[in-house]
């Protein structure tokens, strides 16, 4: 391995890279080698050697490719590159090495028939090493950097620097762009699953279907906007912070950009919609006129409310598909309050880790008061807060009927019907048929003494007074599909 770049304001490579370091790899031992290989002396005679570079072209060769004695040696040809600065390198090197070993001894030789004479080999017994980083007392280290090295470090050299022994500056760093949008993401996805609970039916105050039809529109376009976040975030993530930001084009606007709320700007074309629109709100709002609601009307008919939504277990799949999905959640909501702890503002993590506590405060909230309907916390909590103590039944006491022919006694208010309670009086003692010591009253002795067809005629009478109907259905016939063959 040979030539390269790295960067020395992180690490001390001991001015190798300067010299054409050329890192030896031995397949025996399974261990680097670090050798400064011999210059070329060209027609000055001071060495030199390759500058760094990145991207060149490399042909290995078991033999030398050019030269005389081309059965002693073997070549690597290294052709262009691209240096530190970004400019493209049009030079050619030859690194040669000596089947036998070289010999120090004379005049070191260059150009293609070198023999080998005068080649002598430095051999590197550390490592490259990292650069220690400002502290937050405001010292720094004092290693020169490898442009300002020019010899090698030996074993008995104490003053090479040592790695930082903060943990915390190994991390990999990312673009503010992944850092900032991963979380927002996030924080988008929360309030989407809050409306699409809102906007299942549950036993709150009635929502109207256009109100439960625009918060589904809100969860699922906010779900839209909060996978758009997050995918340019993770994205964002392989972008290295010292790159830096692109920046942004100009673009034209797409059909998707533009909000379907927006409306034409002509009030005659609208005019009308939004009045009607405006007004709505207030029909309902208004009370009725008195004398015409429903509960003003005398009835004794039962006026059906709304049925009560009682919060219930979903099915098998729902329930799988809930917990994991809460599951997921809960653990991105902790993944991203752990990086922003470590590689966020305090204050990042402050705004968040609230964020999150009040979303789930507003779930347990909404849960307590059944929505959604089909939850499993919601009915978790249902079965726990509400009292299961059976209600002894009221006996219903014996009396008549009032004059006007009415029923006495109220209603039942419990119970999914609604009833309107009609106007009744309180009936006196002679009223009823029995005395409180048993004795029949004078109108049940009279009863006694009369013929059957005037009796039937009062019971009609009475029949006709209640307003009883009497409806009579004929039977059905049976019809045998499958007779038995005797």
């Amino acid at each position: 391995m040979l030539l390269g770049t790295f960067n020395s304001s992180l690490w001390n490579d001991g001015g190798g890279l300067q010299k054409g370091e050329v890192d030896v790899l031995d397949i025996s031992t399974r261990g680097w080698a670090r050798v400064l290989p011999a210059g070329d002396p060209g027609t000055s005679g001071k060495p030199t050697f390759p500058s760094p570079r990145a991207g060149a072209t490399a042909l290995s060769w078991p033999q030398a490719l050019v030269g005389s004695n081309r059965a002693q040696s073997s070549d690597v040809i290294v052709f262009g590159g691209e240096d530190e600065s970004g400019n493209y390198l049009a030079d050619v090197w030859v690194l040669r090495a000596y089947n036998p070993s070289a010999n120090s001894n004379g005049a070191l030789q260059g150009g293609v028939n070198a023999s080998g004479a005068g080649v002598s080999i430095q051999k590197l017994s550390t490592c490259a090493t990292a650069v220690a980083q400002p502290t937050a007392s405001g010292s720094s280290s004092s290693a020169s950097s490898g442009s300002s090295s020019t010899s090698a470090p030996g074993p008995s050299d104490t003053n090479s620097p040592k790695p930082p022994s903060n943990a915390a500056q190994s991390l990999f760093d990312t673009s503010v762009t992944h850092k900032a949008l991963a979380p927002v993401s996030i924080a988008l996805l929360l309030p989407a699953i809050l409306a699409f609970r809102l906007s299942s039916p549950s036993a709150l105050s009635p929502v109207t279907p256009d109100h439960r039809m625009a918060l589904f529109y809100l969860s699922v376009l906010t779900s839209l906007v909060a996978f758009g976040v997050g995918v340019g975030g993770l994205a964002s993530a392989f972008t290295l912070a010292a790159f830096g930001d692109p920046r942004p084009s100009h673009a034209a606007r797409k059909l998707s950009d533009m909000s379907w709320l927006e409306r034409r700007r002509g009030l005659n074309s609208v005019g009308d919609l939004d009045y009607a629109l405006a007004q709505f709100p207030r029909r309902i709002d208004m009370p009725p006129t008195p004398g015409t609601a429903a509960m003003d009307i005398p009835s004794t008919r039962g006026l059906v409310g709304p049925p009560s939504l009682t919060p219930r277990m979903p099915d098998s799949l729902e329930f799988l598909i809930h917990v994991l999905l809460h599951a997921f959640l809960l653990g991105l909501c902790i993944l991203s309050l752990v990086a922003l702890w470590l590689r966020a503002p305090k204050g990042a993590f402050a705004a968040f880790f609230a964020w999150v506590v009040i979303f789930y405060a507003l779930i347990i909230y909404l849960a307590s008061r059944g929505a959604p309907q089909e939850s499993v916390l919601s009915t978790v909590i249902n079965r726990i807060s509400t009292d299961h103590t059976p209600v002894p039944a009221t006996p219903t006491p014996s009396r008549p009927l009032s004059d006007i022919g009415v029923d006495s006694v109220p209603f039942p208010t419990s119970g999914p019907y609604a009833h309107h309670q009609p106007p009744f009086r309180i009936a006196h003692e002679s009223e009823y048929p029995t005395s409180t010591n048993g004795h029949g009253s004078a109108e049940a002795e009279e009863d006694d003494g009369l013929d059957e067809d005037t009796r039937q005629r009062a019971i009609e009478e009475e029949m006709n007074r209640r307003d009883v109907s009497i409806v009579t259905v004929p039977k059905r016939k049976l019809f045998l599909t499958n007779p038995e063959l005797s």
